[in-house]
């Protein structure tokens, strides 16, 4: 592959990178090791047993939001601040059957729904509903909710201070917390980079000069807490060194598995690229999604000038 073919592999890799991970870590959520020991032995494909009744290889919040995250920006005039076709995405998704709905996440969309009173609510109302949803969990929104949706923010601004300032507004529309902001930025920076052919001591330089994120994982949370999830992922990335391997290791560790597998499914693609996931996975996605992934990745081949 050239260097505009593997661009934009990169980029359908950080897509379908997120929806195998979550279609392959629903089964593990919210299941312990020995739980998806005795339940699966090794969950090593995309199979069925999602305790949340998500449609096998349809993928769960995780994938859902991923898209309407992207769907949004490419609605978007160039300039426009995305946030309000981001949240006519939402509350759309929210109206119909949203599989795996995240509490903090629902009740910041139910309240930008309520205050705008209508289908898209404006900047103001996310921002009010994201801080009463903050102060209604007494604090705590430093939750996985906007990390596992982020990765097309990358994909879709070529500007790191424009990438960096829609990553941060999307991640507040629902979760007031800073910390959940700040992973959001740091993850949109790699992949970024990634999609770009830097090297990988490169890209992941912005963690050195983190202080939630510059030390060596040894014992990976998969837990719903923003900085447990990212430094979980991180952990996979960084510890094992196939497309597969990292995917495998990390969703069999359970707890929150399918957004685990979402965020470092991401990392992955970036990494690695769409062909080098393994095609089992591939099939095993519902005919749909696909035409929406590959339509989100046509639109970040677009943007960065590269792809079909």
């Amino acid at each position: 592959m050239n260097v505009k073919e593997k661009m934009y592999d990169r980029i359908r890799g950080v897509l379908y990178g997120v929806a195998v991970g979550d279609c392959l870590g629903a089964p593990a959520e919210f299941r312990d090791q020995a739980e998806i020991a005795a339940r699966f032995g090794e969950i090593r494909d995309i199979v069925p047993g999602s305790v949340i009744g998500a449609r096998l290889g349809c993928g769960t919040d995780d994938t859902a939001m991923t898209l309407a995250v992207a769907e949004g920006i490419m609605k978007c005039k160039p300039g426009e601040n995305p946030v309000r076709q981001i949240g006519a995405e939402f509350v759309r998704w929210f109206c119909g059957e949203p599989i795996g709905l995240g509490g903090t996440c629902g009740r910041a969309i139910e309240f930008a729904s309520k205050y705008g009173r209508v289908k898209s609510p404006s900047l103001k109302a996310w921002a009010a509903a994201s801080e009463m949803t903050h102060y209604q969990l007494r604090g705590r929104s430093g939750g996985n909710g906007t990390l596992m949706r982020t990765a097309p923010i990358a994909l879709l601004y070529t500007d790191d201070a424009e990438r960096d300032n829609v990553a941060y507004g999307v991640s507040k529309m629902t979760h007031w917390d800073e910390d959940a902001a700040t992973a959001c930025v740091l993850y949109c920076e790699i992949i970024s980079k990634l999609i770009q052919g830097q090297k990988l001591e490169d890209a992941v330089s912005c963690l050195k000069e983190s202080k939630d994120y510059n030390e060596t994982v040894t014992d990976p949370q998969p837990t719903g807490y923003v900085k447990d999830t990212f430094k979980t992922a991180l952990w996979g990335w960084f510890e094992h060194n196939s497309f597969e391997s990292i995917l495998i290791n990390v969703v069999n560790l359970g707890g929150d598995a399918d957004t685990t597998g979402a965020i470092v499914g991401g990392l992955a693609g970036a990494e690695f690229g769409y062909s080098a996931i393994p095609d089992r996975w591939i099939e095993a996605l519902d005919g749909k999604l696909k035409t929406r992934l590959d339509a989100a990745a046509e639109a970040a081949g677009k943007v960065w000038g590269c792809g079909t």
